[in-house]
């Protein structure tokens, strides 16, 4: 288990015990932090420096990289290889990271409706990487849709609409599911 604390610390805890495990510093308060699937990895997002997500090693707090993000990122997720880091950006679109070196992979846009001002870009809510590392979607709270793609091909291969307020979105562990948490209630969608 892991929480963040303002004033710039990072806990991890037994989550059988309640036990704090480690505690370590951090060079600012932290907006969200995410485990790498193996735990040996912490991505975290800080809350003046939101635009450069850090990847830190789990047991000592030690910067392992800094993710040089062209426009302030959103949501993170952390793929289940452990080396596929998913970022949504607010200005149309998710980008796909190599954790290792910080190389980006692929940009998924997030194009909305067409206004009168032209292309609406719309930010995210959430964002995960199926289990397999072949799909990542993106929750679009707008306008209550959410966008999948293949991370091969870039290519959106399915847009639905939930007709609610999605705040979070996670696939399932086989990746048929995903799962879509809204204020008031639950709601599980077949992907196939």
């Amino acid at each position: 288990m892991l929480a963040t604390l303002r004033g710039g610390s990072l806990l991890i805890w037994d989550n059988q015990t309640g036990e704090e495990v480690r505690r370590f510093r951090t060079r600012d308060d932290v907006w969200s932090a995410a485990f790498s699937p193996d735990g040996e990895r912490v991505l975290a997002r800080f809350y003046f420096d939101a635009d450069e997500p850090v990847l830190l090693d789990a047991h000592t707090g030690a910067a392992e990289h800094t993710f040089q993000m062209p426009d302030q990122m959103g949501q993170v997720a952390v793929g289940f290889d452990g080396e596929s880091l998913l970022m949504g950006l607010p200005f149309g679109y998710v980008a796909l990271f190599d954790a290792s070196t910080g190389v980006e992979r692929m940009r998924f846009p997030t194009l909305g409706l067409v206004s009168e001002a032209g292309v609406q870009l719309l930010q995210q809510t959430s964002v995960a990487l199926s289990p397999d590392g072949t799909r990542a979607l993106a929750v679009i709270g707008e306008n209550s849709e959410v966008i999948i793609w293949d991370t091969e091909t870039g290519t959106e291969v399915l847009r639905f609409a939930t007709n609610i307020d999605v705040e979070d979105a996670t696939f399932s562990p086989d990746g048929q599911l995903v799962l879509t948490a809204i204020q008031w209630g639950v709601s599980a969608t077949v992907t196939g």
